[in-house]
């Protein structure tokens, strides 16, 4: 398992993003944030400096979780997990399109979110390597 890790929630519903904390905080990891909105987070990233983002595909405002975690991949280098109740083609098309690390879809249990942040972390890693070799 990865070391404890800063992550930041963005979930414009206050259960969901409540359950996600204590199943992160239960896994060793410390949640800095919880936001409900793309414009919150984006206000906001800079000043936690998360290790690890979850943000959920439906979001509230201008700005839904795809083009929020678009954004956040264009202009930062952290991780991102979509969380996502839908797994149509169009929500796994769109997923790709904003270079995720991982996708969780709930419902979920402690087990497969711990795998999940392993798996997005090591892609992660994985993806910044091979960029940092092919740019020398």
């Amino acid at each position: 398992m990865c070391s404890s890790l800063r992550i930041m929630i963005i979930e414009d519903e206050a259960i969901i993003a409540l359950g996600l904390k204590k199943s992160l905080t239960d896994l060793g990891h410390h949640v800095q944030s919880m936001v409900g909105s793309g414009q919150e987070a984006l206000e906001l990233i800079s000043k936690v400096q998360p290790d690890l983002i979850f943000i959920d595909i439906k979001l509230p405002g201008e700005l839904n979780g795809i083009e929020t975690a678009h954004f956040i991949n264009e202009n930062y280098k952290i991780p991102i997990i979509i969380c996502t109740g839908c797994s149509s083609r169009e929500v796994l098309d769109n997923c790709k399109k904003c270079n995720s690390s991982g996708i969780l879809f709930k419902p979920y249990n402690d087990n497969l979110l711990a795998d999940e942040i392993k798996s997005a972390v090591s892609k992660y890693k994985n993806n910044n390597l091979k960029t940092e070799t092919y740019k020398r």
